[in-house]
């Protein structure tokens, strides 16, 4: 009997945690969007110093968990991570570049929702697993959903180039699919620690090159605008990525991925309290649409 008390309260403390990390991702893109408020700055730029910020925190992580031995990561293994820092990294921008286009919530549910069916995609193109029913209902609800976000009117000021924000939502969406497949191949193979350093640390080096040769690296900020990029570096990204590694311990992958869906929701409620971004009706159920999209993955599995 006490076994069982604990496996349930280890599974709420782990529902709790990834509830958690949801959260705390949805607070990227208001905290993003304040940046913008605050400064002429660029995409490139805040995902720059959210990986500079984060990969000295996993750096320390990782020596401590392992000391010396965090860098015996067979070659194979770290090109695979170093892939996620790039596909991470871009994707991060993507998402970045599309929030003063089209906002922080649509942004976000397109990102965010697009993500998974295409993993789903990905899956099947390589033989993973079969075009079935449920693959088919997640993308048609994906789709029509995209669709009706595109042509949602916000109650305030929609920016005029919302169009080509949802373009690189989507984009955002597809180059983090292609993280999570890099991530699962070598998952099994290495720490999360590990996978975290590596990636970040890529993703920072790649970002500040293409900033140097574009010219798009924005290193003066004001003080507020340096605590929001402390607070991006820090709280969503180290903060909520070791509170939904711990949620996993305990969490079923596809509970913690429905789960999840807080990051858009958050997002969503901060955008209309801080900003005042609304979506009509029409916006709304394209928004259940692609959530829908997850959960038909998820009951699927």
């Amino acid at each position: 009997m006490e076994t069982v008390v604990l496996s349930r309260e280890g599974q709420r403390r782990g529902f709790g945690l990834v509830a958690l990390a949801g959260t705390l991702w949805g607070t990227i893109g208001p905290a993003t969007q304040l940046i913008y408020g605050l400064t002429a700055t660029t995409a490139l730029s805040i995902s720059f110093f959210r990986a500079v910020i984060a990969t000295p925190i996993f750096l320390v992580q990782c020596w401590f968990l392992f000391g010396s031995k965090a860098f015996h990561i067979p070659r194979r293994n770290l090109g695979i991570m170093m892939m996620v820092g790039v596909f991470t990294g871009l994707s991060q921008t993507a998402y970045l570049i599309a929030i003063p286009l089209a906002g922080v919530t649509i942004s976000t549910l397109v990102g965010v929702c697009i993500a998974p069916v295409s993993v789903a995609l990905v899956s099947i193109m390589f033989g993973f697993e079969p075009f079935d029913r449920k693959v088919m209902v997640a993308l048609v609800c994906a789709l029509v959903g995209t669709v009706l976000v595109v042509g949602i009117k916000p109650g305030t000021e929609l920016p005029h180039n919302a169009i080509l924000g949802v373009v690189f939502s989507v984009v955002c969406g597809l180059l983090y699919a292609g993280a999570i497949v890099c991530g699962r191949f070598v998952a099994k193979r290495a720490h999360t620690a590990q996978i975290n350093v590596v990636s970040f640390a890529s993703n920072g080096v790649m970002l500040m090159v293409i900033g140097i040769l574009t010219g798009q690296l924005q290193t003066l900020y004001p003080v507020q605008a340096w605590l929001l990029l402390l607070y991006l570096g820090i709280v969503p990204t180290v903060v909520g990525y070791g509170l939904f590694m711990a949620g996993m311990k305990t969490t079923q992958a596809t509970i913690a991925g429905i789960i999840t869906l807080l990051e858009p929701v958050t997002a969503a409620i901060l955008a209309a309290f801080l900003f005042g971004e609304r979506l009509t009706a029409l916006g709304i159920f394209g928004a259940l649409l692609l959530l829908g999209a997850i959960v038909v993955l998820a009951r699927g599995e």
